[in-house]
């Protein structure tokens, strides 16, 4: 079969670029009716962090992955794997700081509730979660809703999750002209994809264009 060009060109109109994501939080809510963990003492930049800020912060992170857990089983020939369940890695994310520094306290203070200095245990499970984090994917020219807000292409429903890590911050009195980054990890049970349909079918080529038509007026 011959090379076909246009052909080739109908069925890669665009591709998915890395940079339109944005992410948010979803929580089920406390007794002060915020989607914080239930177990968190938390302020006014917490609350508003968790509702708003980490949309326009977070700049880094990766689509989940996961691995299927297996166990040998051997009886004759072969090994075999035999599959039980999926393992989910923690999801990295990187964070502009803000002027007053109050993102890295606020999961430092995420962490403290899971497991205080304190006390040698930690707190019910249920207590230091929050619902969900969505990670909305975009596409270059995205639709939008009523409210003219860009309509996701997909969006990864990150489930049960919490902080398992916060990286040290580098300081440094020679650097200027930069932001500070604060690098975290979040742990989560399982992830789960949502579609929509706005957009049909990514998989469809599109059709062929049509040439224009050229008129001269005499």
């Amino acid at each position: 079969m011959a090379f076909n060009i246009t052909e080739f060109r109908n069925h890669f109109p665009t591709f998915a670029q890395p940079n339109h994501f944005d992410m948010v939080f979803v929580g089920g809510e406390n007794s002060a009716g915020v989607g914080l963990p239930k177990a968190m003492h938390y302020n006014e930049g917490d609350e508003y962090f968790f509702n708003r800020g980490i949309k326009h912060r977070a700049f880094s992170t990766q689509l989940p992955g996961r691995t299927l857990d297996v166990v040998e089983r051997k009886y004759s020939g072969p090994t075999r794997l035999v599959p039980t369940g999926y393992v989910y890695q923690a999801l990295p994310i990187s964070i502009y700081e803000n002027h007053a520094n109050n993102v890295k306290p606020f999961f430092d203070r995420w962490m403290e509730t899971i497991s205080s200095h304190d006390y040698w245990y930690t707190k019910y499970y249920d207590d230091i979660i929050v619902s969900e984090l969505r990670l909305h994917l975009y596409p270059k020219n995205a639709k939008g809703d009523s409210a003219k807000d860009a309509l996701p292409i997909k969006t990864y429903i990150l489930k049960e999750v919490y902080p398992i890590s916060v990286n040290a911050v580098q300081l440094d009195w020679n650097t200027t002209n930069a932001m500070t980054i604060i690098n975290v990890e979040l742990q989560y049970h399982h992830w789960e994809r949502a579609e929509y349909t706005q957009y049909g079918d990514s998989f469809t080529p599109s059709p062929p264009e049509k040439p224009k038509q050229q008129t001269r007026t005499i």
